[in-house]
């Protein structure tokens, strides 16, 4: 595990300090655990990828290209689900967080209106 000076750098460097303002009334137990937990996050990364996001809207991309999934390729859980159904998305939910398989995005306003984005998502007629 890196140092506590070492990560205090890291975040820092990454203008995140703010992830060690209550460092003071921590506990030692507290501190390993925020150590720990910290030392696990490439903090480098992370803000690569933020800022690259945010910066997608700015350098031009080709947002005409984002479309909703095609019918067929997602299924869903509201309305009309089955037992089977439900039961069959679990282990396969299951078997991919077991193999490292599992991503998520998580966007607000259903349409993206409520993010940072300018564009929309065309509704697909198919």
């Amino acid at each position: 595990m890196s140092s506590y000076e070492d990560l205090k750098n890291r975040y820092a460097a990454a203008n995140q300090s703010h992830v060690f303002a209550y460092w003071d009334k921590l506990d030692e137990k507290g501190r390993d655990e925020l150590l720990t937990n910290i030392d696990k996050i490439d903090i480098e990364r992370a803000c690569r990828v933020f800022t690259n996001s945010i910066n997608a809207n700015v350098d031009g991309g080709d947002h005409d290209s984002i479309k909703p999934l095609p019918n067929g390729a997602f299924d869903t859980t509201i309305g009309d689900e089955t037992a089977a159904n439900v039961q069959s998305w679990r282990k396969i939910g299951l078997d991919a967080i077991g193999a490292g398989r599992v991503g998520v995005l998580l966007m607000a306003g259903g349409q993206g209106h409520h993010t940072s984005r300018s564009f929309r998502f065309k509704r697909s007629e198919s």
